[in-house]
C-alpha cells in the first residue's frame, strides 16, 4: 500500500505514513494494493502496478534463465553418462569376443 500524499510504502493498517505523516483513512487500508486507486487529488496512482509488473517480469526472466541452465546440463550430464554406458556395453562385449 502506498501513501496518497507522498507515494511512500506504507505497511497495511498503519495509521500514518512513516516519511510525511499523512493520515491514512481506512478506506485506503481496505484497497487491493495490486490495483490502482484514485488519489485525493484524483489522479490515478499507477505506480502501484508498474513496480508489480517490473518485478514479475524480471522474475520471469531469471526463471527462465534458471531453467534453460537446468535443462541444459540436464542434457550434457545425461549425454555424457549414456555415452560411457554405450562405450562401456562396446568394451565389454569386445573383451567378451575375444576370450
Amino acid at each position: 500500500m502506498f501513501c496518497s500524499s507522498c507515494g511512500a510504502n506504507v505497511k497495511p493498517g498503519s495509521a500514518f505514513c512513516t516519511k510525511c505523516g499523512t493520515k491514512i483513512d481506512n478506506y485506503n487500508n481496505n484497497l487491493d494494493s495490486s490495483r490502482p486507486s484514485i488519489e485525493s487529488s484524483g489522479r490515478l496512482n499507477v505506480h502501484q502496478n508498474k513496480n508489480q509488473d517490473s518485478n514479475n517480469i524480471g522474475n520471469q526472466i531469471i526463471k527462465g534463465i534458471v531453467a534453460f541452465f537446468v535443462a541444459y546440463w540436464a542434457v550434457r550430464i545425461f549425454g555424457i553418462i549414456g555415452l560411457i554406458v554405450v562405450f562401456g556395453i562396446i568394451i565389454i562385449s569386445s573383451m567378451n569376443e575375444k576370450k
